[in-house]
């Protein structure tokens, strides 16, 4: 116990320093403007970008950790939203750019954080039916894959671990799981498998066979227990709730950024083309969407929030190929995209508030 609390202490001094001599070139941090959708991350080139996300959320991208795993600090931390935009000096890696937003999270918001080892509630991944699961005989490198078709999401491994399948779960079914999963299978080696399931959404009543809960234990003989587990909790010991102003020329320091793709095509999809859109680096590559969904994309909302138009804007599918500096962040790419559309289809909108049907938390009643 003695030696582990020792290593901890060394690590937690090593990423402070690092924190400390390793900063942005320039940062813009600000409130953000009310309704602005959370998106943002660490783009190519050295930059970063968050819009519209909470301090508990920048917290989590810069220490890679969930909120589950951050404790303590004031209610806003999880409510009060902002926009920031950091430039590194030269090309630097996701790693380095965490380290400055450490960095910037402490100097802006006097941000000071504790790390600790604390017993945590998480998903036990434990073996229910031995044998199911069979040693891989694969050659090559471990190798694993997530795709779609139609309804049914699936995990292809070749060559996979145990313990990187629990780590994998979060990643490849977010939805079903708020607490982190840990293997104690036992299971030694590694192995080849597929797992197929529905998402939660559709997991319901009569489908909640597949759900990846119902699945892992069909088709993998494994089942996830609810345990607890020492982890890693970043404590936060102190924060401000307004951060330091910008540097009078911040917006000459991080450069602007462009407004229309450098190249850009819209076309009517072939019948047999099968929809898909892909949004990074710079790139926006859809193929056989309507022009709802486009729009849809376009404003970062559900396709049910899009109403109103001409019949051709559910039926008529198109392809978009775009593409733009490599640095620009998802918001950037969608601000353009609804600009290409206002050209291409003289497209003119306008947001409102309407009722909708929703479920609503209530508490009973003490009389």
């Amino acid at each position: 116990m003695r030696r582990l609390a020792r290593v901890t202490l060394i690590l937690a001094i090593a990423c402070g320093l690092a924190a400390a001599q390793v900063k942005f070139e320039a940062a813009d941090v600000h409130v953000s403007a009310p309704d602005t959708n959370a998106s943002g991350g660490f783009l190519p080139n050295g930059r970063a970008e968050f819009h519209g996300v909470t301090l508990l959320q920048l917290i989590g991208s810069a220490y890679s950790v969930p909120p589950e795993m951050i404790a303590g600090g004031p209610a806003w931390i999880a409510t009060d939203r902002f926009d920031v935009i950091a430039k590194a000096p030269g090309k630097a890696a996701s790693a380095a750019l965490q380290s400055m937003l450490q960095a910037l999270l402490a100097e802006r918001f006097g941000l000071e954080i504790k790390r600790e080892e604390k017993p945590m509630p998480v998903f036990a991944m434990v073996v229910k039916k031995a044998g199911v699961l069979k040693q891989s005989t694969s050659s090559g490198d471990p190798e694993c894959k997530r795709s779609q078709e139609e309804l049914t999401l699936s995990f292809t491994c070749r060559k996979e671990s145990m313990e990187s399948l629990a780590q994998a779960l979060r990643l490849i079914a977010p939805a079903y799981f708020d607490k982190p999963v840990v293997d104690r299978t036992g299971l030694k080696g590694e192995y080849d498998f597929r797992l197929e399931w529905y998402g939660r959404a559709r997991a319901v009543g009569a489908q909640s066979g597949m759900s990846i809960f119902a699945q892992l234990e069909k088709q993998l003989g494994l089942v996830l227990e609810p345990q607890t587990a020492p982890m890693t909790v970043f404590s936060i010991e102190k924060v401000n709730h307004t951060p330091t102003p910008n540097a009078p020329n911040v917006t000459e320091l991080l450069g602007a950024e462009p407004t229309a793709f450098d190249v850009a095509t819209i076309r009517p999809s072939r019948p047999d083309e099968k929809p898909g859109a892909n949004l990074k680096n710079g790139v926006i590559e859809t193929k056989a969407l309507s022009l709802k969904q486009l729009i849809a994309i376009a404003n970062n909302v559900d396709e049910d929030a899009v109403k109103g138009g001409e019949k051709f804007v559910e039926t008529d599918q198109y392809d978009v190929m775009a593409k733009t500096e490599p640095t620009l962040s998802i918001e950037a790419l969608q601000k353009m995209l609804r600009g290409l559309l206002e050209e291409r289809f003289h497209l003119k909108t306008h947001t409102e508030l309407q009722p909708v049907s929703v479920y609503a938390l209530t508490a009973p009643s003490l009389s």
